[in-house]
């Protein structure tokens, strides 16, 4: 653990209790793919969002739900100055991470961080809000441990507004990502903002991501594994990266264009609400 923020002690510390929902986290890893800035790699926009809202913070960022350590490694790669530390509830997805170089990375739940009062500097997370029972508890949590002043941002799918299409397929009783990807909650950018304001964060930036084809694709690849019946064990680009040979690079090439049309369409409509908010707050 990195000096400049400090765990509760092993007497105090509250270790994560398994999930109420269905959703197994120990049978899917997230965050093995490498990040960059490249508009053909999946995540790029995310990325560029997230450095910019770190712009001007100093000291300790916490990363909740690392997964494998994707955005761990790639805030190091651009932040070298800042001390980058993960939480993840899942053992297998930590230890992906650490073989990767995370050093800094801890088992914990987000509704009860083992961290200490105002420690951090930064806390960011990408795709958990949707998983947790409580995304307000989550949002105190996060609260609890920045520092005044302190940065929270965070990507958040809107999965409950009527104008996507998970959300219209979710009011006709189909939603493949509550099984598949463990999406409990169907937040919309009212209910997230009256959930940052109760916590203390108040909101200062937003811009919006996964826009009409993204959606398609989205939904398109959740209802293959409705069909199928059957989850995959990672990211599609870990999958093709495994995979090899002509299939492995079809698929990445698939996964490029995918990627590059999807940052293309939501730069350019950054400002139009979409499936997805990309949000910034302060303590």
């Amino acid at each position: 653990m990195c000096s400049t923020m400090s765990a509760k002690s092993s007497a105090t510390t509250r270790w994560p209790t398994p999930p109420p929902e269905d959703f197994d986290y120990e049978s899917k890893v997230w965050g093995e793919q490498e990040l960059s800035l490249d508009p053909t790699t999946l995540g790029a926009l995310r990325l560029r969002y997230c450095l910019e809202a770190l712009q001007g913070v100093r000291g300790t960022v916490l990363e909740l739900g690392c997964g494998a350590g994707s955005f761990l490694r790639a805030l190091r790669s651009h932040r070298p100055d800042l001390a980058v530390v993960g939480l993840d509830l899942s053992a297998r997805a930590l230890v992906h991470a650490r073989a990767r170089g995370a050093s800094r990375v801890v088992r914990g739940d987000v509704a009860r961080l083992p961290f200490v009062d105002r420690s951090v500097d930064a806390v960011v997370f990408f795709d958990v809000l949707e998983h947790v029972s409580h995304p307000d508890v989550l949002l105190a949590e996060a609260a609890r441990v920045l520092r005044s002043g302190g940065r929270l941002h965070g990507f958040v799918p809107c999965e409950g507004s009527l104008y996507t299409l998970h959300g219209l397929a979710s009011r006709l009783g189909y939603s493949p990502k509550e099984r598949y990807a463990g999406h409990i909650q169907r937040l919309t950018p009212g209910s997230l903002t009256s959930l940052l304001r109760r916590a203390a964060l108040r909101p200062t930036g937003r811009r919006w991501s996964g826009h009409y084809f993204t959606q398609l694709i989205d939904l398109g690849y959740f209802s293959f594994l409705a069909a199928r019946g059957r989850n995959v064990e990672g990211t599609l680009e870990a999958v093709a990266a495994r995979e090899g040979g002509a299939r492995g690079r079809l698929l990445g090439g698939a996964l490029k264009a995918v990627a590059a049309l999807g940052y293309g369409e939501s730069l350019l409509l950054r400002n139009i609400p979409a499936a997805g908010v990309h949000v910034t707050a302060v303590r």
